[in-house]
């Protein structure tokens, strides 16, 4: 399915082509009165048509949303998503897999929250457990192992 995005992406490619001199259409040659010509056509602006509209931007600045800012002890599960710069819908997979950061349910409706201290600590076991931040899990750093017959092992 062709998104207006799509459509205005081959638009651009398309006048720039013919601003280079070339043609729109690949391999094929401009006809003017019957003959071909390698003069282009001028065209229509596609702003004119299409107004650019500005990029999206799905995860807001984590300064500007700060639990800390604000003075939320808890976020739902769609505050808890900006600031952690994931979807809803992961936090729900990992939820009923018992993964990510730990989260209850509060109130009488049963809302699944989590507690700031709680994704700030999740997130701080995140970063050591990963080799690349954590240099005491760096395999590179490990003290070479030896068989018995002496010869060395990876």
């Amino acid at each position: 399915m062709w998104t207006i995005d799509s459509v205005r992406a081959l638009l651009y490619l398309a006048v720039e082509r013919r601003e280079r001199g070339g043609s729109c259409c690949a391999g094929r040659r401009e006809r003017l009165n019957g003959q071909p010509t390698d003069v282009p056509r001028p065209l229509k602006a596609v702003d004119q048509h299409w107004p650019a509209r500005p990029a999206r931007n799905f995860v807001k600045p984590h300064h500007a949303t700060s639990p800390a800012r604000t003075g939320q002890a808890f976020l739902s599960v769609q505050d808890a998503a900006e600031y952690l710069g994931l979807s809803p819908h992961t936090l729900y997979v990992w939820r009923h897999r018992r993964q990510g950061p730990p989260s209850f349910r509060m109130g009488p409706r049963g809302r699944v929250m989590y507690r700031v201290e709680a994704l700030n600590s999740w997130i701080r076991d995140q970063e050591l457990a990963d080799s690349r931040s954590n240099s005491n899990l760096d395999p590179l750093n490990a003290p070479r192992r030896f068989r018995s017959s002496g010869a060395a092992v990876a």
